[in-house]
């Protein structure tokens, strides 16, 4: 009997050649980045970006301007610009070490302080700058405050006739970084082009700074002509944010517009809160001849307030107080919150910037401080490049014209000590007794070096060597022995700490025998 639902072999092949028919779900595409998207959200966010050159020409010189007028009105700006200059340079100043080496590869101790010596009497002031009004010193803590105001460093060396004070025949020009005409943008024959006031060739390399001439009369300057610098006599430092950058703004430019703006509220806050203390309400309805208490010379009403003393209206006067409510409870608030946007935008710490201990503990403080100088080690490593430009110009006007080292060729003296380091300022140790346990111990664990810790303090070893030797010696010229000392000193606390707490120290060796 056949099958009853056996189908044709026919029908079975021409179901397996039929093709399928596949059925796709319908999805909407969706930009992975949410900052990309162009939403009614994200309308009037930048989406289109341009040459930081160009936005540089039509910015820079508002916000240098600005960032001045922020330095001459505001506590905050002043601060962080004290910061920048305490920090960067400090009290005394970048310390050069010159590491000129010997043909055995040792280092020529001798040689390397009679430069060093000889290029501190360069820096001295009345030599090495052009006024003879700023110590090398001096110049370095104007840069370092010039520099995050401005944006960037402005300078000129110059080498001239030796004299008796001068034997060197180089000195150094501070300019004002408003002498690089940003509108001066155009492109030369030689196939070179000038941005923003620099001379760049092909490679975007600077060539030439064309400076404005003249005596600067406000805003402008009196006759708008330029002088073209060689590059290798010009010093222009800035910390830049793009490649192919060629100026840079002021360090402050992220908080610039909120400091303003805090500073505006600020004034109008002190004046509200004035004129809520010096008006006290209005008197409405009936003449007010009726309370005042006389007439000035201007023919203003006053009235005369003294403890004790009632004042009374008439049937058909009210009195109407006045209280602006100023200072707000929220005033406060709001200034610390919108100062601490501003310290993280500047790279400071708010207790820094603020001064304000209020809120703080010793960890935070910690972190907060610890966090800023590695901030300002960065920035000591880039500020060090004007340093280089300016040694090692001094070295070679030294080397032909005032040799610090006789019976030797101007070329070994360049090339010998042109190897050299700048230390820049290193801060006490934020928790003292813990910090020097700690490396005490990773020096005894071998994690690290006495060489190392002295470099991160500032100090170089050698010297440090040679002061202590020199303390040892004079010492033993003395008779004096620390060691004695110290155990009398430790004697004498002891017998101290028996003697006093009325009995207490007597007890406690009583119970230490027990023991």
């Amino acid at each position: 009997m056949a099958w009853p639902f056996k189908k044709n072999r026919e029908q079975e092949i021409a179901v397996e050649q039929k093709p399928l028919r596949r059925r796709y779900r319908r999805f909407s595409l969706k930009r992975i980045y949410k900052a990309a998207l162009n939403d009614r959200l994200n309308e009037g966010w930048l989406a289109q970006g341009g040459d930081i050159n160009n936005e540089l020409r039509s910015s820079l010189h508002t916000i240098r301007s600005r960032a001045r007028g922020e330095e001459q009105n505001s506590c905050l700006a002043r601060r962080f610009l004290a910061l920048c200059e305490n920090h960067i340079v400090g009290p005394n100043g970048f310390t050069l070490q010159v590491q000129g080496k010997l043909k055995n590869g040792k280092l020529d101790k001798k040689h390397n302080k009679l430069i060093a010596s000889d290029f501190k009497k360069w820096a001295k002031r009345g030599v090495c700058e052009i006024t003879g009004k700023y110590s090398f010193k001096e110049c370095q803590r104007l840069w370092a405050r010039s520099g995050p105001r401005d944006g960037e460093v402005l300078t000129r060396l110059h080498d001239v006739k030796p004299t008796t004070k001068n034997p060197w025949g180089f000195v150094i020009e501070l300019l004002d970084p408003a002498r690089l005409d940003h509108r001066l943008n155009e492109n030369l024959s030689n196939g070179n082009r000038i941005r923003l006031g620099i001379e760049v060739n092909q490679a975007n390399q600077p060539i030439k700074y064309h400076l404005k001439k003249g005596e600067r009369m406000g805003l402008m300057y009196e006759r708008v002509s330029y002088e073209p610098v060689p590059a290798e006599d010009i010093v222009h430092w800035f910390l830049p944010d793009q490649p192919e950058q060629l100026r840079a703004v002021s360090w402050m430019v992220a908080g610039l517009s909120n400091l303003h703006q805090q500073e505006e509220y600020k004034e109008t806050a002190i004046v509200a809160a004035r004129g809520g203390a010096s008006k006290m309400g209005f008197i409405q309805g009936g003449t007010a001849h009726a309370v005042a208490d006389g007439q000035d010379e201007d023919g203003e009403l006053y009235e005369e307030l003294e403890a004790g003393v009632m004042g009374h209206l008439g049937a058909d006067q009210t009195f109407i107080g006045f209280d602006p409510k100023y200072p707000h409870e929220n005033y406060d608030p709001f200034m610390k919150t919108n100062d601490r946007y501003l310290a993280v935008g500047w790279g400071v710490s708010y207790h820094a910037l603020t001064d304000d201990l209020a809120d703080v503990n010793f960890s935070s403080i910690r972190t907060g401080t610890l966090e800023q100088r590695d901030n300002f080690k960065t920035k000591q490593d880039s500020f060090s490049a004007i340093l280089d430009r300016v040694f090692e110009r001094y070295l070679v006007a030294a080397a032909y014209n005032n040799p610090p080292i006789k019976n030797t060729s101007q070329e070994v003296i360049i090339e010998r000590f042109s190897d050299y380091l700048w230390r820049g300022r290193r801060w006490d140790w934020v928790n003292p007794k813990d910090d020097i346990v700690a490396i005490i111990m990773a020096i005894n664990a071998g994690l690290g070096s006495p060489q190392r810790y002295a470099s991160e303090l500032g100090i170089e070893i050698e010297d440090l060597l040679d002061e202590i030797a020199a303390f040892t010696k004079m010492l033993e010229d003395k008779g004096i022995s620390l060691s004695e000392l110290a155990a009398k000193a430790a004697s004498n606390d002891e017998e101290e700490g028996k003697d006093n707490g009325d009995g207490n120290g007597k007890d406690k060796e009583e119970t230490k025998q027990a023991a």
